[in-house]
């Protein structure tokens, strides 16, 4: 009886070190980003970032004039928007990629961004390039994707992705940078 306890008690400090290790790479995992000196208003609203909004919907055009007002902060130097928090999750959408069927598709996370939100969070690209106001589509037929969902899509490289279109609920869509 007494062996079983002492197996029971090293076990359970085993995996109570174990547990401590896991929640503190989770506090603290490079998240790829800096998130040093950043702010986050929630503005509980999918629609100011949603990638088919319409450009002049009135909560996106009050948001991005709330946005130019933040900018003439001489201390503010970046100004995004997002529908979610980085590192805060995804949500989950339906997606089918070029040359695939529409029952072979995949749900992959996705987060809603403005045309700056690359540079705010100093994001780097591996290819292609970053969304532009100069090219007024990005808001309503562009992506970007990352290295896993470039994988996970099924494409090789990023590079090899560039150009991609993908049906994201109904929606068609190219994909611009990785």
């Amino acid at each position: 009886m007494l062996g079983v306890q002492f197996v029971a008690s090293i076990a359970l400090i085993i995996g109570t070190l174990v547990s401590f290790q896991q929640l503190d790479y989770m506090q603290n995992r490079p998240l790829g980003f800096d998130k040093s000196f950043m702010i986050m208003a929630n503005t509980r609203s999918d629609k100011i970032t949603n990638v088919f909004a319409n450009r002049n919907d009135s909560t996106y055009l009050r948001l991005k004039t709330f946005k130019e007002i933040l900018l003439n902060n001489p201390h503010i130097q970046q100004v995004t928007l997002s529908n979610r928090p980085m590192g805060d999750g995804s949500i989950r959408r339906n997606v089918v990629p070029e040359g695939h069927r529409p029952d072979e598709n995949m749900f992959i996370g996705s987060v809603g961004i403005d045309h700056n939100f690359a540079q705010a969070y100093g994001l780097k690209f591996v290819a292609g390039r970053d969304f532009s106001e100069a090219y007024p589509t990005d808001k309503t037929s562009a992506f970007l994707i990352n290295e896993t969902g470039v994988k996970q899509l099924g494409w090789k490289s990023p590079s090899e992705a560039l150009g991609k279109s993908v049906n994201l609920e109904g929606k068609r869509a190219r994909l611009w940078g990785s």
